[in-house]
């Protein structure tokens, strides 16, 4: 079983800086016991467990990323293999320049309980016994839903740019949306990509819903048949407060800035 160390000083390490910073570092591994002979040994000793990925960071220099390796077989020992990990600088600054740009717009079926002008509709039931319970009603409502795909090319893997928008809304206006869309209006649903030079950039597909009610969510006090919402009173306008907040709840839906992808 090969067996590794890492930054092994003997691998004298080398590196090169400019102006910018670091723009190329290495970083010494030596790898024993790996098996196979000619041909196989250099393939095999980069099979080892626990050696940097290709586009890994560096470990104290952020921007750096695992580009390649130069392995070396140790003359005195066969089966030990010198490997040097290079690690190349990366610009955290995503390029911006569209290379595509898809935008669309289709019906979803949704619920409403609200006018047309944002106003909370309620109604009233009078019981055989003369009792009057206000409730508010839900109407079936076809809303559109616009659709927005961007591709764009990113020193940033999709995976990266994922943990940080995909599930998320627009904190504000961006520079994807000349209409200056309200916040929390535009969702990000998923972020692909491919990388044809080693994971130094990526083509990026970075797809975005709108829903003009806002992505946030709503909800309303429903008694035992789970059919009748009932108030006591009901306010008015857009996100209006039952009671004071009693039997109303809204939940806002997470938010980043979209400005940061570099979609512009």
């Amino acid at each position: 079983m090969s067996t590794l160390k890492l930054d092994n000083i003997d691998g004298r390490p080398s590196g090169e800086k400019d102006e910018k910073g670091w723009l190329r570092l290495e970083r010494s591994a030596r790898i024993t016991g790996v098996a196979g002979s000619g041909p196989e040994l250099l393939p095999n000793s980069l099979k080892v467990i626990g050696l940097p990925k290709i586009g890994s960071q560096h470990p104290a220099v952020k921007d750096m990323i695992v580009t390649g390796y130069r392995p070396e077989i140790v003359p005195a020992d066969k089966n030990t293999v010198d490997v040097a990990i290079i690690y190349e600088r990366r610009d955290e600054t995503d390029n911006a320049d569209y290379a595509e740009i898809e935008v669309g717009t289709s019906l979803r079926q949704g619920e409403t309980n609200k006018d047309a002008n944002g106003a909370l509709i309620t109604a009233t039931y009078t019981d055989p016994n003369g009792v009057v319970t206000k409730y508010c009603p839900t109407f079936p409502v076809d809303d559109p839903l616009s659709t927005l795909n961007i591709r764009l090319h990113s020193n940033k893997s999709p995976g990266e740019l994922s943990r940080c928008y995909v599930g998320k809304c627009n904190s504000g206006s961006w520079r994807a949306d000349p209409a200056a869309a309200a916040a929390r209006t535009w969702k990000c649903i998923s972020i692909t990509g491919r990388s044809t030079d080693g994971c130094k950039t990526w083509d990026c597909l970075c797809s975005f819903e709108y829903d003009e009610h806002t992505w946030d969510q709503e909800d309303f006090y429903h008694d035992a048949d789970g059919k009748v919402p009932r108030f006591g009173e009901a306010g008015t306008g857009p996100g209006s407060v039952i009671i004071g907040g009693n039997g109303y709840a809204k939940r806002e839906a997470p938010t980043a800035d979209f400005n940061a992808l570099g979609l512009a």
